[in-house]
């Protein structure tokens, strides 16, 4: 096996770890059952993967190739993870199969009522989360972006033009 064989293998060895990790272990922990917890832990994992590789890289101990299709697999790997744990998390379909399945019948409205309280919950979390980080701030029943949260709405802005195209016809 080639250098690069073996960095990938221990790539993906690693990410394998990662998801195990998860699976076994951490999903049972509180933290790892809110959408905070779950974004830090591949958050913070592609930032320490992505530091490793590319300084291995830059110093030639990993092939550059290898190591950015690897961060690239973690990236992937952890968009894939954060979307189907959101799906799974909010998704009305099991929930209602959850709902239907843990005692008697209920009626269509007590279901839909149940089901529409996800998206005032998941609305309320990511306000919540973005007061936190300074980026939105509460006054009253309103709220408006804070200086920081101006600026990263810029930024993501200029990401979208940079990255959007415009259907034509």
């Amino acid at each position: 096996m080639n250098l690069a064989g073996a960095e990938t293998l221990t790539g993906i060895t690693y990410l394998i770890f990662h998801f195990c990790a998860y699976a076994f272990w951490l999903r049972r922990k509180d933290l790892f059952q809110r959408e905070i917890g779950i974004f830090l832990y591949h958050f913070v994992s592609a930032t320490m993967f992505a530091f490793v590789l590319l300084s291995a890289s830059l110093i030639q101990q990993v092939d550059a190739a290898a190591a950015v299709a690897l961060v690239a697999t973690h990236g992937i790997y952890s968009i894939s993870f954060l979307e189907l744990w959101s799906l799974s998390e909010g998704s009305y379909s099991i929930g209602i199969l959850n709902e239907l399945a843990s005692g008697p019948a209920r009626s269509k409205a007590a279901l839909i009522d149940a089901r529409s309280q996800i998206g005032s919950t998941k609305k309320a979390n990511r306000l919540q989360i973005l007061s936190r980080f300074g980026i939105v701030i509460g006054e009253e029943d309103c709220w408006r972006l804070t200086t920081r949260g101006r600026y990263l709405a810029s930024v993501l802005q200029a990401l979208n033009w940079l990255t959007v195209t415009k259907q034509t016809g």
